[in-house]
């Protein structure tokens, strides 16, 4: 037997009182706070972050009121980790949502929370609870869960994955697989709810796809519903209770009774503000209420008017109602992520683009084509539509005043330069210039459309004039320039021009040949009869042949548009022509015959002469020349046409200039023109 030496006594006493200090201090520190490893704990640790717990159940027994328990990343299942009774005030949170696991097996349930107390509980997944109520949690206190996966849990009757009968918050949080009887994801019984920003997808029950609400408080923001179905209700079914939905995309929900929503006896439906999948009225989907407010898609440019090769920001938003009016993303807005896939016929465009607050932007790149390009944005079963013009082409002169390379005999006050398309003022705008023989010309520029006016700012002398307008001094609206430097030029004339004739007035006893003579290039005009010319009488174009007594008058046009005074030079000649002075039918006449001689008679007799074989008789509604027989009797000309006339016809008979002559030689001085319309038969 060995004796401890008494001095030693007293010093393993003080050791062994250090540690029972040490051990309670340990437990004291780890009770607000406690973690649990389903990895490396054991329920023998004392819940330290580095002698963690085994089991949920442990922790939640050891926590203090008010505690939080630390629940590391694995699979929790099984007993001391499912059918937890919370009967204090507490905070579970999972080291991360997808990998801190409890699973119920599909055999038990995972949390009741008794009456009057506040559980909260963070990124957890729960998996496979399983119960009569509420398959993952049966709640009568306070539930709090952010960021919280339930997936697979099951309920026989209420509840798939929480039976509420006190008031839950759940934010961020994921149902999806969930099933019950009725409220396959939240089952809310007499109590209060809020959601926000949670989705809720491939949930199934024979009532409320989604969420139950029974004389309850029903509250859900920016959240998703998405793919449940139910008989009653695909996403929620509402009776004798209120229900509050705004801000949410609920799109794709089944049910035999109201695709998206039930709403029963005495409830009362605030669905207005969420998305539905199409800009159509949601109410088809909604049974028991009417839905008066939707968001809708929109699709807008920032640039409606490109050129080639710019682009421009296209913006599509859920953030306008039905009736067109803007709702703040700062007073609420559809959850983020949803797709937006953009489109467009022309050039290309950034996409898919999710939406944050409301709103997904892209960039639409135009190439060199020009055209207008349809831009789509479609979301769920919507595509919306915007038009972006785009303008690759440069702005090009259409009409100049005055014209290029011409002459004019207008003094012009204005230069007015029209173009393809409407213009504005480029950096070089102040280049535009116009010179004349004294240098440049000060102007007063104005743009008006398409249509660009250079006001000259002095009086203009005769002489050579040029506007230029620079590369960049006008663009169109796009942005385009001018391809190349514009050039015009015009002369100004204002001189009247000089003409004669190579004959002066005089008594001839012979045929004369007349010369017309102009001081510069321009047309003579003249008449043979004694009237006046205008610019509508005979141009000249080669010598006038005189052969009986003529007044000759002319005058002279320059290209400038100056008119020369009328000239007038009388010829006397005592050799008389043949003249033409009755013709059957007459000129004009109607009804004629189609088988008659046509005759012409003269002043005195004639036989053929130089141009007989050009007398003519023309079809004038075809333009055809007949066949015709000729003969002449004294003074008399005959016509026989070969075949006969058509009905209803013009025809013009043409006897030109020297085709007949008289016996002296006297030729007809001047071709003659008649017309007639035959009868019917």
């Amino acid at each position: 037997m060995t004796i401890l030496n008494r001095n030693k006594i007293p010093l393993i006493l003080l050791l062994i009182n250090l540690f029972a200090i040490l051990v309670t201090i340990s437990n004291v520190s780890a009770d607000s706070t406690v973690y649990v490893n389903a990895t490396v704990g054991s329920d023998f640790n004392p819940g330290t972050s580095d002698l963690p717990y085994l089991t949920i159940d442990k922790g939640i027994s050891s926590v203090d009121e008010n505690g939080t328990v630390q629940i590391a990343d694995g699979i929790y299942s099984g007993d001391g980790n499912t059918n937890l009774t919370i009967s204090k005030n507490m905070t579970i949170t999972g080291q991360s949502q997808d990998k801190t696991i409890i699973n119920g097996t599909g055999t038990n349930w995972i949390f009741n929370v008794s009456n009057d107390v506040n559980f909260t509980i963070q990124n957890l997944t729960i998996i496979n609870g399983t119960s009569y109520n509420g398959g993952a949690i049966d709640n009568q206190g306070t539930l709090n869960a952010e960021n919280c996966t339930f997936d697979s849990n099951n309920a026989v009757n209420y509840g798939g994955a929480i039976y509420n009968r006190g008031t839950i918050n759940l934010n961020d949080c994921i149902f999806t697989g969930n099933a019950a009887y009725e409220g396959s994801a939240v089952y809310n019984d007499q109590g209060s709810s809020t959601l926000s920003s949670c989705i809720l997808t491939g949930n199934t029950a024979d009532a409320a796809g989604a969420i139950y609400s029974y004389r309850s408080s029903t509250n859900i923001t920016s959240s998703t519903f998405n793919n449940n179905t139910a008989t009653y209700g695909g996403a929620i079914y509402n009776t004798e209770g209120s229900c509050t939905l705004h801000f949410n995309h609920i799109v794709g929900n089944t049910a035999d009774y109201g695709n998206d929503i039930y709403c029963g006896s005495g409830s009362k439906l605030n669905a207005e503000y969420n998305w539905w999948g199409s800009n159509d009225d949601p109410s088809v989907k909604v049974i028991g209420a009417k839905v008066s407010k939707w968001l809708v898609l929109t699709v807008n440019s920032i640039s409606t008017l490109i050129k080639g090769n710019e682009v421009s920001n296209i913006i599509a938003d859920l953030l306008h109602d039905n009736t067109g009016i803007y709702q703040d993303p700062a007073s609420g807005h559809i959850p983020d992520g949803i797709n937006i896939v953009f489109g467009t016929t022309l050039g290309t465009i950034d996409n898919p683009v999710s939406l944050v607050n409301g709103t997904a932007q892209s960039t639409l790149k135009a190439g060199s084509t020009s055209g207008v390009a349809t831009v789509s944005a479609a979301a769920d079963s919507q595509t919306s539509y915007t038009l972006v013009n785009v303008d690759a082409t440069s702005p090009t002169v259409t009409i100049i005043d005055p014209s290029n390379n011409t002459k004019t005999n207008i003094t012009p006050q204005v230069i007015t330069v029209t173009f393809s398309e409407p213009i504005q003022a480029g950096s070089a705008y102040d280049g535009i210039s116009v010179t004349g023989p004294s240098g440049t010309f000060p102007i007063t520029k104005n743009i008006i459309g398409s249509t660009l006016t250079l006001t000259l700012d002095s009086s203009c002398i005769d002489g050579n004039y040029s506007i230029n307008i620079p590369i960049n001094a006008l663009k169109d609206l796009a942005g385009n320039s001018l391809a190349s430097v514009f050039t015009s030029t015009f002369n100004l004339d204002t001189m009247a021009p000089k003409a004669n004739a190579s004959i002066k007035t005089g008594s001839y006893n012979v045929t004369k040949t007349i010369t017309l003579n102009m001081n510069e290039s321009g047309t003579i005009y003249y008449t043979t009869n004694g009237t006046t010319p205008t610019t509508t009488s005979k141009i000249y174009t080669a010598p006038l042949i005189i052969k009986s007594t003529t007044t000759l008058k002319f005058m002279a046009v320059d290209k400038a548009g100056n008119k020369s005074p009328v000239y007038t030079e009388k010829y006397t000649i005592d050799k008389t022509a043949p003249k033409v002075t009755l013709t059957t039918p007459k000129n004009g006449a109607t009804g004629v015959s189609r088988t008659a001689t046509i005759t012409i008679k003269f002043s005195e007799n004639i036989k053929s002469s130089l141009n007989w074989s050009k007398i003519y008789i023309k079809n004038m509604n075809t333009g055809q020349i007949v066949f015709i027989s000729k003969s002449i009797s004294g003074n008399k000309l005959s016509i026989k046409m070969t075949y006969k006339r058509y009905p209803s016809k013009w025809y013009q008979v043409y006897i030109p200039a020297k085709a007949v002559k008289d016996s002296a030689g006297n030729n007809l001085a001047a071709g003659y023109i008649f017309k007639f319309k035959t009868g019917k038969y």
